[in-house]
């Protein structure tokens, strides 16, 4: 099964938890990147911090060669080099390393890009068809790549970029009961003390389950607020 990032997260983390190594890597190349790369937080999205409007509207649209641009000169991790043999090379000397075989890697390209040989056949991978599958949302659409040979001419040059899990939340908080209430040891609740939204577990010790994500938080923050302003008006 592919590890496609933006389907099934939590089993792509379990994946690359078990690897001899700490880290895996993506393959990508230049054309990919511009149009789907992306990175949390203000001072990677100056356009919205902004309200630049028409400049988000345009990268957006044309792609966001400037995040790019701007990872490749500031990131050790963000590998760029016209050829598939010069990028191993690369992989292999930050990771100090003989792991990146540059025929595998060359292999691998070339085994995706047959894919594109055989017209429709191409929808039996099972990564293209996920992709595929992505596109058909109109949001997913302007941010993912229509499928293409990763060796296409004018696409390059090609970039990897190595990807290692950190830990960013717990899910873990204050333990409450269905009104928002702090329970003690004894799972009795603290008279007055209430327990909503992260220091609750976002919904009362991960009421999204083990697969939930920046998307799926919210209405947990929600519920446990409504839960606890019902409880304080009630007087209980």
């Amino acid at each position: 099964e592919p590890l496609v990032t933006g389907f099934d997260t939590h089993w792509l983390c379990n994946r690359v938890a078990v690897q001899e190594k700490p880290w895996t890597w993506q393959l990508l190349n230049w054309r990919i990147a511009a149009k789907e790369f992306a990175i949390s937080g203000a001072e990677h999205n100056q356009r919205i911090r902004d309200k630049q409007f028409i400049h988000f509207l345009r990268e957006t649209l044309l792609g966001n060669h400037r995040l790019v641009r701007q990872m490749q000169k500031e990131s050790p991790h963000f590998l760029v080099d016209d050829t598939l043999n010069g990028l191993a090379a690369k992989m292999n000397a930050l990771t100090c390393s003989l792991d990146v075989d540059p025929a595998v890697l060359q292999a691998t390209a070339d085994a995706f890009d047959a894919n594109f040989m055989g017209g429709g056949h191409l929808q039996n991978d099972d990564q293209i068809r996920r992709i595929l599958h992505a596109r058909q949302w109109g949001p997913d659409r302007l941010r993912t790549c229509k499928p293409a040979p990763l060796q296409s001419s004018g696409a390059g040059p090609f970039i990897a970029i190595q990807s290692q899990l950190i830990t960013r939340k717990s899910l873990g908080g204050l333990r409450t009961d269905l009104k928002s209430r702090v329970l003690d040891f004894d799972d009795q609740p603290i008279d007055g003390l209430y327990c909503v939204g992260e220091a609750a577990g976002f919904g009362g010790g991960g009421a999204s389950g083990k697969r939930s994500l920046e998307g799926t938080f919210l209405p947990g923050c929600i519920m446990t607020a409504r839960a606890a302003a019902r409880s304080i008006i009630a007087g209980r």
